[in-house]
């Protein structure tokens, strides 16, 4: 089926009025207002069925992947259990499930000095990490412990135990399936979606609200927040406070974060507060919070290491590709397209930590990687700050190391496909140069 003529634009738009139309955003299905808790999900969705997106990232799901990972598992419970211990704890985060190797030990670049800042201060705090890929990676330490519980929990109860829906709410769930379908020519089960994400957001919800309970929290610092509204309801039921720490690039195509026709601080599965990078960031996308409740913090990590790459030597004749999930094999496609004209170039080709297991899949990266020229960075051996730092160019999409390659004074060029809409402002100010269709690589090389 061609699906060619649709953008990530017209699904942007499309779901914004529907949501305009329907009240999505308030509309309530057994107590949970699941349009807000899975408003990404259904744009990726979309977007993969569309061929728009690529699937983002691998993910480690079979029964076969479980059973491996039992060990792991049943340590995490035994040792690392979240609702072990009497102590009463104020502040609570939940870090990113993805660690990035830094020196010896692996760490979350988006909390990893904020949790600095907390043990200088001496008071009393937990970090919460999901597994990654079924495993933990960062250093055990006494304040961390492990999701694994309210995971495993979640998943069994969203399989076991739908929650059963109204006829009522079957037949509004049906037309809205119905009005999305026929629009972008797909077939998304709306009623089987919403029916086991409503249960899992259930049995979430009670089992954070009782962990926050338990622990006598009265600030919960968190990344993703549109992964975590099950969290955030839980926290607002107990007036607990609840920040998120900016992970990522915002636009207005970025549906976790552009909300153009609600209320300022009205949605309840928004946080109270979010810490950007910097003032910049305000004005990328329709923020749902008011002024004083978005705090410049900045990129703590981009500033605590980005001068150990000062001395770096910039070689003039060096391309890095960043790769990204939702676009991997077409950006390849594209290189590829474009390799024979650049033999005097080095080109080191960055995947992303999602992409490292599954890029033979790629058939033009496999060709490419047979170039001399071509260096596939499949692991995190070398800091990614130093390979920007010996960059000239790096050619994207919307990753987040597009705006950490500016630090680096690398020339930045984006490819012309689904996800550059996010890369907009950043194409109107100057900060990036999009390659036009009928141009080649070559022509933007100085």
């Amino acid at each position: 089926m061609e699906h060619t003529r649709f953008t990530i634009e017209m699904i942007r738009d499309e779901m914004l009025r529907l949501e305009r139309k329907h009240g999505l955003l308030d509309h309530e299905i057994n107590g949970v207002k699941i349009w807000q808790a899975l408003r990404v999900p259904v744009f990726l969705e979309i977007g993969i069925k569309t061929g728009c997106y690529e699937v983002p990232h691998t993910i480690k799901d079979s029964a076969l992947d479980r059973i491996k990972a039992i060990r792991s598992f049943a340590r995490s419970i035994l040792f690392y259990n979240p609702y072990c211990g009497k102590a009463k704890i104020e502040t609570l985060v939940f870090d990113h499930g993805r660690k990035i190797k830094i020196g010896s030990e692996f760490v979350d670049i988006h909390t990893k000095y904020f949790v600095d800042d907390l043990l200088s201060q001496g008071g009393a705090f937990e970090v919460y990490e999901r597994p990654y890929m079924n495993r933990h990676y960062a250093k055990d330490e006494i304040y961390r412990k492990h999701l694994d519980i309210i995971l495993i929990m979640t998943t069994l109860f969203g399989i076991f135990f739908p929650s059963a829906i109204t006829k009522s709410d079957q037949n509004f769930l049906l037309g809205l399936q119905n009005e999305i379908n026929s629009t972008f020519k797909i077939r998304i089960d709306f009623l089987k979606l919403f029916s086991k994400e409503i249960s899992r957001f259930k049995i979430k919800h009670k089992l954070l609200r009782a962990l926050l309970r338990k622990k006598g929290a009265r600030t919960v610092y968190l990344v993703v927040g549109y992964g975590e509204a099950p969290l955030i309801k839980a926290a607002r039921d107990l007036g607990i406070t609840s920040v998120e720490i900016q992970h990522g690039i915002f636009s207005e195509f970025a549906l976790g974060y552009h909300f153009p026709s609600v209320s300022k601080n009205s949605l309840e599965y928004f946080p109270d507060r979010l810490l950007i990078w910097d003032d910049f960031w305000r004005e990328m996308c329709d923020l749902p919070l008011t002024d004083d409740r978005i705090i410049p913090y900045g990129f703590r990590h981009l500033q605590k290491t980005k001068d150990g790459f000062r001395y770096v030597k910039k070689n003039e004749n060096q391309i890095i590709v960043v790769s990204q999930g939702i676009a991997g094999p077409k950006m390849s496609d594209f290189i590829l397209q474009n390799v024979q004209d650049l033999k005097d170039y080095t080109i080191v080709y960055k995947l992303h930590p999602g992409e490292y297991d599954r890029w033979r899949q790629y058939d033009s990266l496999v060709r490419l990687s047979e170039y001399v020229n071509v260096k596939v960075i499949d692991n995190n051996a070398l800091p990614l700050y130093q390979l920007l730092a010996e960059s000239r160019y790096l050619i994207g999409l919307s990753s987040t190391v597009i705006f950490e390659a500016l630090n680096f004074d690398c020339t930045i060029l984006l490819i012309d496909l689904p996800g550059i809409e996010h890369m907009k402002k950043f194409i109107e100010v100057g900060k990036a140069v999009k390659i036009k269709s009928d141009k080649r690589i070559i022509e933007y090389l100085k």
